[in-house]
């Protein structure tokens, strides 16, 4: 894959190689282990090989045209033009693409990978728990939980009928995937009387217009010594992003005030450069963190 990146994208293989000189042992047995779930998934699909590749090219692309669009505006192009992202997210070759391109991301950039580092560290539940991951996008962080118990049980809700189908396809060896319910649905109408240990929040908030409100119903759901994972970014451009937090004061304020308790966090830049200069340059600055009932 590193050697049709570097000569369809060279620019992009030297950001991603500059990177991959840097890590260990652990990054490699990720990354191979995505690598095949990726080519995997362009089997099934009958999709052409490094039709993946192609797709993480686009989006970094893409990803580039609306952080300028930001870089110039001061807000993203989905938000001032008012574009909905319900087309994509019901499209199932746009959401193929795009799901594979996302999930070459986790490996190819810095900030997504360390994200996905600390939630796996993080995850290492021992008794048995019962999950709800609402947008499960492209399914990695509900395969790692679980990965990491054969026992857990739970319910994957997206809008997308296209991630549902990706993420049945990466857990379909698993033995208790009969007691995962896939649901295809907007978490806003979604009704549940029982409550989770585990809510799994990934890229999700910054895609909704009142995102308090979506952490509240989440709360809502969390039993009383339960947690939630969520990640998200500030001044991060993507075209179906519609909210725009500028920095992450904003979204730390935003959990506290639905009565959420940071336990654990990590902030991550796009971009290698100084903190001074993240608010000036509107660098993408990735945000996780485990909360908490207050």
């Amino acid at each position: 894959m590193l050697k049709k990146l570097s000569s369809t994208r060279p620019n992009n293989f030297f950001k991603v190689n500059k990177f991959l000189s840097l890590q260990n042992l652990e990054y490699f047995k990720t990354a191979e282990e995505i690598s095949k779930i990726v080519f995997s998934l362009e089997k099934q699909w009958n999709l052409k090989k490094y039709y993946s590749l192609d797709s993480y090219n686009s989006l970094c692309k893409e990803t580039m045209v609306e952080q300028l669009y930001l870089k110039k505006k001061g807000t993203y192009r989905a938000i001032n033009d008012k574009i909905s992202n319900i087309e994509l997210y019901k499209s199932s070759k746009k959401m193929k693409s795009y799901l594979l391109g996302l999930m070459l991301t986790q490996i190819f950039w810095p900030s997504h990978y360390k994200i996905l580092k600390f939630y796996k560290k993080n995850i290492k539940l021992k008794k048995r728990i019962k999950f709800l991951e609402i947008g499960s996008g492209h399914g990695l962080l509900s395969k790692y939980l679980v990965d990491n118990s054969p026992h857990n049980s739970g319910v994957i809700c997206d809008i997308s009928k296209q991630s549902l189908v990706l993420v049945k396809k990466i857990l379909k060896s698993k033995k208790n995937l009969n007691e995962i319910k896939f649901v295809n649905q907007d978490f806003f109408k979604l009704n549940r009387k029982s409550k989770f240990d585990f809510i799994i929040m990934g890229e999700v908030i910054e895609h909704v217009k009142n995102p308090k409100v979506f952490l509240k119903k989440a709360n809502n759901l969390l039993k009383k010594n339960g947690q939630i994972f969520l990640s998200t970014c500030a001044n991060c451009a993507q075209v179906d992003h519609i909210f725009h937090f500028k920095n992450i004061y904003e979204i730390q304020k935003l959990i506290r005030s639905c009565k959420l308790k940071i336990k654990s966090e990590l902030i991550t830049p796009s971009e290698n450069i100084p903190k001074r200069l993240w608010k000036t340059e509107k660098i993408a600055i990735n945000y996780c963190s485990f909360l908490t009932k207050k």
